[in-house]
């Protein structure tokens, strides 16, 4: 009897997770939750009923097609997101000299929209007078023949997790996604655009490329560029709902203060920004061959004028975030005159997830490390792996100009 029983309680068991079913997760992490305005609530309520319209409709076959044109994003082609502002004014919608045909898509959110009884207002105009799009974390790629999409609207009042839906024979299933989840099953997020931009976004410097140090090698020295090349990053950043990273890099250097002899002080000559595609991060993170191991070349200029003298230099890096609350990091530098050696500090002010600091950063070090790495140095593509803690390495390749 015993037996009996048991059978058929793994019998119904297993039958409630075949097809489409509901999920209990349990989050490895605290969700904090942030106040919200009268405006955000109504941002929150209506990407919430977009997702669920929208999940009624992914699961349209000519629909799906349509969407491979950001789902199936590679390296080589790494758009993975549609602003609704441009379905809203066309069918077609050109990124990177790409024409995007989202006819069908388009004609059923708007047949969706039109017939449901939940909205007061035009959903889709308010989506794009709010800056929204549809963002793909992750490449179908990456979820070996799942094409079943689960829908989620940006929770606004936190990052961690969020209320995702799928629909199956008319019925719509909510289940509570994050990270984790949308590591085993396909997703796309209804969000507003993130700060640095999701998807096909080239690496920029924001202020970076600087200059020297007031007055580093003598007349004649060496001057020489110095790039961030390859980057990667193991650390996932807070998950799904922040989008992709918005990377960002500090030098931090010694300088001698002018009409004040004998004074010195530090500075941030270099503040390097770009997107790293979250795809890469997950890469680096599991340890997988696809997507260069989350390599990505970024190819952005660190400074360009890069002398061999003993100064000693900081790096920090990390992953902006605009909900988060500002922090401060102590980076220390040093400037070597005839007179001596000055030691100067600085407060290094940032939002968002730190990836690590090193002030240890010599530049008679650097080139020699540069021109002859230890046999235990980790090489990529040739070049020496620098490092500011366990979750980020980078190469910096070296080009003289005198």
């Amino acid at each position: 009897m015993f037996s009996s029983l048991l059978f058929s309680s793994l019998l119904f068991s297993s039958l409630l997770f075949i097809g489409c079913s509901k999920e209990n997760l349990t989050q490895k992490q605290s969700v904090n939750r942030r106040n919200l305005t009268t405006d955000d609530y109504v941002l929150k309520r209506n990407l919430d009923i977009a997702a669920r319209l929208l999940s009624r409709i992914v699961s349209d076959e000519g629909v799906k097609r349509e969407l491979k044109q950001i789902t199936s994003f590679s390296p080589e082609n790494p758009i993975n997101s549609l602003r609704f502002k441009d379905l809203l004014t066309s069918e077609t919608v050109k990124v990177k000299n790409q024409t995007q045909n989202f006819s069908l898509l388009r004609k059923r959110i708007i047949d969706e929209m039109s017939e449901s009884k939940d909205l007061d207002d035009d959903l889709l105009a308010y989506l794009a007078e709010n800056n929204c799009e549809l963002y793909c974390p992750y490449p179908l790629d990456f979820y070996e023949g799942k094409e079943d999409y689960t829908i989620a609207g940006h929770p606004i009042d936190k990052d961690i997790e969020g209320e995702g839906y799928k629909t199956c024979d008319n019925v719509t299933y909510t289940y509570m996604v994050d990270e984790d989840y949308a590591g085993n099953d396909p997703i796309l997020i209804i969000m507003p655009v993130a700060p640095g931009g999701n998807g096909a976004n080239d690496g920029t410097s924001g202020g970076g490329g600087g200059g020297g140090n007031g007055g580093g090698g003598g007349t004649g020295d060496p001057i020489y560029q110095v790039r961030i090349n390859w980057f990667r990053c193991s650390n996932l950043c807070g998950g799904i709902f922040e989008g992709d990273l918005d990377m960002n890099i500090k030098r931090v250097a010694a300088r001698a203060i002018a009409d004040q002899p004998g004074e010195y002080e530090a500075y941030e000559p270099v503040h390097i920004t770009f997107v790293y595609e979250r795809a890469y991060a997950r890469c680096a993170y599991e340890n997988w061959a696809k997507w260069n191991n989350g390599w990505k070349e970024t190819n952005i200029v660190w400074d360009t004028d890069w002398k061999t003298d003993e100064h000693r230099q900081g790096i920090v890096i990390w992953e902006r975030d605009p909900a988060l609350s500002f922090s401060r990091v102590k980076v220390s530098a040093s400037y070597k005159s005839y007179t001596g050696t000055f030691e100067v500090e600085r407060n290094v002010e940032y939002k968002g997830d730190f990836l690590g600091k090193n002030d240890e950063w010599w530049r008679t070090w650097f080139f020699t490390t540069s021109q002859f790495p230890d046999e235990l140095d980790e090489l990529y593509k040739g070049r020496i792996v620098r490092t500011t803690g366990g979750d980020t390495k980078f190469t910096m390749p070296i080009t003289r100009y005198n």
